[in-house]
């Protein structure tokens, strides 16, 4: 039973702490084909293998150099290292697992945050993100990468297959 995050810290390129944060993970929204017409009995959406854009948001609660370079207009890739907590009741222990998220972000607007005594300055920015993998326990379970067409999870590959190959790609 999984009860939830107990700490993760944030990382440039897998090795550069960036500094201690809060982060607000991409929202993945497939994109839908509405019908209706003769025939249905009301309007129905199906969902695609196509995702609309992704977002994250990164607040920061200490400044670092490596915070501030994530404001230069190209691509970053960070990487969030979470430790879950999880309770095994057959063992009545303690059970955590590391969930790690790699994402691929380019800068939309960073806020430089209030600058004021004795309280952090809490800058923040919000990130188009290019692509999200998660991996639970050290095990890749899903990748979204709308520019190298994929949508992949662990039970199902990669549902943007079938187009490519129809596409010849």
């Amino acid at each position: 039973m999984k009860t939830g995050v107990i700490d993760f810290a944030i990382f440039k390129n897998g090795k550069e702490y960036l500094g201690a944060a809060s982060v607000q993970l991409p929202d993945i929204v497939h994109k839908v084909i509405s019908y209706s017409g003769a025939g249905l009995g009301g309007d129905i959406e199906l969902p695609t293998a196509k995702v609309d854009p992704m977002e994250v948001t990164i607040n920061w609660t200490t400044v670092t150099e490596a915070a501030y370079q994530l404001s230069t207009l190209r691509q970053h890739q960070i990487e969030l290292r979470a430790v879950h907590q999880g309770l095994d009741r057959k063992a009545a222990a303690i059970a955590p697992e590391g969930v790690k998220y790699v994402l691929t972000v380019m800068p939309k607007s960073v806020g430089l945050g209030q600058v004021q005594p004795a309280s952090p300055q809490a800058i923040s920015g919000t990130y188009a993100c290019h692509s999200v993998k998660m991996y639970m326990g050290g095990k890749l379970v899903r990748h979204v990468d709308p520019i190298n067409n994929i949508n992949w999870d662990a039970d199902n590959g990669n549902a943007l297959a079938a187009y490519n190959k129809i596409l010849g790609r």
